[in-house]
C-alpha cells in the first residue's frame, strides 16, 4: 500500500522591520492533518487577525507531524549583512529550520524571498533530497506554508511584546515607514547616544534617523541666533 505524501511548508516574518528578529517557521504535515488545518482556517498569517492567529498556532502545533521555528536577532542580521545579502540570509535561515524540523517529508513547500523562485527554490534544494517548490505566495496557495507563516509571525509579536514589555514603552511594528517605530528610535538615541540591541543598525533608516537627529541640531542652532 503506498503511502499518502507528506509536506512541508516553510515562511518567515520580520524580514522588512528595522528592529526585532527574523523568524523562520517550518510545519510538516500529513494529508489528513493539512484537511484538518485547512478547515480552521489556516492561510497566510496576514489574511489572519492577531486574536485568531493565536488560537491557530496552538491547532498548528497539535495537528502536525512537527514545527520548528529559527530567531535571527537583530545582532546576528547586521553581522551577516556585512558578507551576504538579504536574500542569502533568507536562504540560511530557510536551510537551518528545514533542518531542524527533522522530519522526513515527499514535497517542501516555500514562500519565495527573491524575486527569482526559480534560483531560491535551487539554492534550497541543493541541500536535501524532498522536492523544493518555491513560490510567491505560497503562504496564500498552500496550507502548509501558511501554518509555518502563523507560527513565525505569532512569535516574532512575542518577541517585539517582550521588548515592549522590559523598556516599558511602546516601539510600533518594527517597519522603517511607522511613525511610532521612527520617534522611538529618535528619542531613544537622543537620549542614549546608541540605539538598543534589538535594532538592526544595519538598515538604512538608522542612517536616516540619525541626519534627521544631525540636521536637527544645525537647525536649532541656526534658531539660536535669531
Amino acid at each position: 500500500m503506498n503511502q499518502k505524501p507528506r509536506e512541508a511548508g516553510v515562511d518567515e516574518a520580520g524580514r522588512g522591520p528595522v528592529l526585532g528578529p527574523i523568524v523562520f517557521g517550518a510545519v510538516a504535515l500529513t494529508e489528513e492533518q493539512r484537511r484538518i488545518l485547512e478547515k480552521k482556517g489556516v492561510t497566510d498569517s496576514k489574511g489572519v487577525s492577531k486574536k485568531k492567529r493565536i488560537k491557530l498556532y496552538d491547532i498548528i502545533k497539535e495537528n502536525s507531524l512537527a514545527t520548528a521555528t529559527v530567531h535571527y536577532s537583530a545582532n546576528k542580521i547586521d553581522i551577516l549583512r556585512k558578507k551576504m545579502t538579504m536574500n542569502e540570509i533568507e536562504v540560511q535561515g530557510f536551510i537551518e529550520v528545514i533542518i531542524k524540523l527533522a522530519t522526513k517529508v515527499d514535497v517542501i513547500y516555500l514562500d519565495a524571498a527573491d524575486v527569482n523562485p526559480k534560483r531560491f527554490e535551487e539554492k534550497i534544494q541543493q541541500h536535501f533530497n524532498p522536492k523544493i517548490i518555491a513560490k510567491h505566495k505560497a503562504d496564500k496557495k498552500y496550507v502548509v506554508v501558511g501554518a509555518a507563516s502563523i507560527l513565525a509571525k505569532v512569535e516574532r509579536d512575542r518577541v517585539i511584546k517582550e521588548i515592549e514589555r522590559k523598556i516599558g514603552e511602546e516601539i510600533g511594528s518594527g517597519y522603517p515607514g511607522d511613525e511610532k517605530t521612527r520617534k522611538f528610535l529618535k528619542n531613544y538615541y537622543i537620549k542614549h547616544r546608541s540605539f538598543p540591541d534589538f535594532v538592526r543598525t544595519s538598515w538604512v533608516t538608522i542612517e536616516n534617523i540619525l541626519k534627521e537627529i544631525k540636521e536637527g541640531k544645525k537647525q536649532k542652532k541656526l534658531d539660536e541666533f535669531f
